[in-house]
């Protein structure tokens, strides 16, 4: 798991925050990986019947840390934002 995203479980609701406020909680690959893995875990578990998403710092997210992504992997279809995309569908 990354320094950047923090779970907590309230009752049957697990709260995710993105917490890279001095980038506007722009996302890397790692982030995404973390964010892929909680939703994977939520699922699989029965108890949990909502997944909020919230970013710290007043800010949700400026969306792709544009550096990290452009570094990323050129499969698209295996990129890290690309499967996080199914995951929360």
């Amino acid at each position: 798991m990354t320094e950047h995203i923090h779970s907590a479980r309230d009752g049957h609701v697990l709260h995710i925050t993105l917490t890279r406020p001095e980038k506007k909680n722009a996302l890397i690959s790692a982030m995404y990986e973390a964010l892929i893995l909680l939703l994977r875990e939520a699922d699989a578990d029965n108890a949990i019947r909502a997944v909020t998403i919230e970013g710290a710092g007043g800010n949700f997210s400026a969306g792709n840390d544009i550096g990290d992504f452009l570094s990323g992997a050129r499969d698209m279809l295996n990129a890290p934002a690309f499967r996080f995309i199914k995951a929360i569908a």
